[in-house]
């Protein structure tokens, strides 16, 4: 699934946003905003074109010290940090109007955790529920981002390295309004933590390879950061004052430090200390920490190599945040999501597509039919042998005329159908009645008809007389015959019951006295019969 959203991702939405060939590093911290412009040059290095530091008006600064919650009054009047940084901004000639916010940890803060792996369908629930045991803040007004780093541990058990940022939702909606306001285009917000991280892996790219501690010492005020391959895995500030010394090597607890991170680095060891700074013992510091990590420890001025006139975390994250679109970056964590595709756009944008892949299929398939189906006709077509007599009918005839010789073609196939079809044979049916006739009864007038076109239908009509010694006996062989008709196989397939019988009875004369030939003739002709019948339809 993690493939396939990729993809998805990719084909609706892009593959990073627009193309940011400048940007603009804005760090805010509750006394001091710096504004960064970098040059990069061919060869990878990093330059400072402008560096401008603004400090906050006094009116401005949260009350009270710094506590495990973020603070979230700062920007609650945007006004007054306007107007220092719009003051700022004008003093300079600056190339673009991108830019990117990095922020102090009393602002935003990461954590690293590690976690089972699971699959992506998870982590929208999971990796928010796991972050809440790192960070004591409840998260219902807080704006977070998360970036899932796959590790294998040794023994081969994987997991999840998952770098979590928080901001008081407050701030991001500010630092929002803030650049509007300005005339800037807000590209993303980050924590300096990470945006330290990417300055080091330009300065000194074999870093990015490595797991390394990183301590910066600034008037009382140190930073330290613990990054493996480049992410930021622990990050922690300490203010010891400005008359801190090296015997305050304790208070910094680096022992504590390391040994957290340890847990979560893939490898399980640190390569190297660099430690940089100004205003501190830095000869010392390396020795002291040197000692008391047991690890390689060197001096390194990334501010020399930037052409800056000083070295402060300030500056170094202001430029680490201007490089975020113009060098290969690791972390992309951006806590105010600025043009995030979101999971639900995601889903919507998949559902879209694989309801257009399967219309698509199936109009490719219903195309795949027309085109077989219709090689198919022209090949059955091809197969019909040419008649030249046909070709001559139809020679110089029009569509129109040639459809109307079908008509009449047709017309003549109705009229002769009929003909073609099987028929019931009247010589079957006069058979079955002579067979039926009883004994002196006889048949005056045979009918039989077959209409045209009726197909096997059949009217009879049958007229006859009966003699016996009276004209009960007459009547009664009359009905004999109608019966036996009736119950005859042949007769009753064609007929089905369907025979009617009509007796009539003729008045006579006295015949005692009657010429023999003549009384004969009269006695015949006393009781006639008719018999009729059709074919039901």
């Amino acid at each position: 699934m993690i493939k396939v959203d990729e993809w998805v991702e990719r084909l609706s939405f892009g593959t990073g946003g627009p193309k940011i060939s400048s940007c603009l590093g804005l760090y805010l911290s509750p006394e001091l905003a710096c504004v960064a412009e970098t040059r990069v040059e061919s060869d990878g290095t990093a330059t400072s074109k402008q560096l401008v530091k603004i400090p906050i008006p006094a009116d401005s600064r949260p009350s009270g010290p710094v506590t495990a919650t973020l603070n979230a009054d700062f920007l609650s009047d945007t006004d007054r940090v306007l107007g220092a940084i719009e003051q700022a901004l004008g003093q300079g000639s600056w190339s673009t109007k991108n830019v990117l916010v990095t922020l102090s940890q009393q602002l935003g803060l990461t954590r690293y955790f590690v976690m089972p792996a699971i699959d992506k369908q998870f982590w929208r629930m999971a990796i928010p529920l796991e972050a809440k045991k790192y960070i004591p803040i409840p998260f219902d007004n807080l704006s977070h981002d998360y970036q899932v780093f796959p590790i294998t541990f040794e023994g081969g058990r994987a997991a999840l390295g998952v770098l979590f940022g928080v901001s008081q939702r407050r701030n991001t909606l500010a630092i929002s309004e803030l650049a509007q306001r300005l005339g800037l285009n807000l590209v993303g917000i980050e924590a300096s933590a990470c945006s330290a991280v990417r300055l080091r892996g330009v300065l000194e790219p074999e870093l990015l390879g490595q797991s390394y501690v990183h301590v910066h010492f600034e008037k009382g005020q140190i930073h330290i950061l613990i990054a493996d391959h480049g992410i930021p895995i622990f990050f922690r500030e300490v203010f010891l004052g400005p008359e801190c010394s090296v015997s305050d090597l304790r208070k910094l607890d680096l022992v504590g430090c390391v040994s957290f991170a340890r847990k979560h680095l893939s490898n399980g060891e640190l390569g190297q200390v660099r430690i940089t700074g100004v205003g501190a013992d830095l000869k010392g510091w390396q020795e002291a920490i040197s000692q008391e990590l047991g690890l390689p420890v060197s001096i390194s001025d990334p501010g020399a190599t930037l052409k800056l006139t000083t070295g402060d975390w300030a500056s170094f994250a202001a430029i680490g945040a201007s490089l975020r679109h113009t060098v290969p970056s690791i972390v992309t964590l951006d806590l105010g999501q600025v043009g995030r595709v979101n999971e639900d756009e995601i889903r919507t944008a998949r559902n879209m597509l694989l309801a257009c892949g399967l219309l698509g299929l199936w109009f490719t398939l219903l195309g795949v039919y027309k085109a077989v189906r219709y090689q198919w006709d022209v090949r059955e077509l091809n197969s019909y042998q040419k008649s030249a007599e046909i070709e001559a009918a139809l020679s110089g005839k029009g569509p129109k005329e040639i459809e109307e010789m079908i008509r009449e073609m047709e017309a003549q196939l109705q009229v002769l159908e009929p003909m073609d079809r099987p028929r019931n044979k009247a010589t079957d049916v006069i058979r079955e009645i002579v067979s039926a006739l009883p004994e002196k009864v006889w048949l005056t007038k045979i009918s039989v008809r077959s209409p045209l076109g009726g197909g096997d239908l059949l009217e009879i009509n049958l007229q006859g007389r009966a003699t016996g010694e009276n004209t009960a006996q007459e009547q009664d062989l009359a009905l004999q015959f109608k019966d036996r008709a009736s119950s005859s196989p042949g007769l009753n397939k064609i007929f089905r019951d369907n025979l009617q019988i009509t007796i009539n009875k003729n008045p006579i004369q006295e015949i005692a006295n009657m010429d023999p030939d003549l009384r004969a003739q009269t006695l015949e002709q006393r009781t006639s019969f008719e018999l009729s019948g059709r074919t039901p339809r």
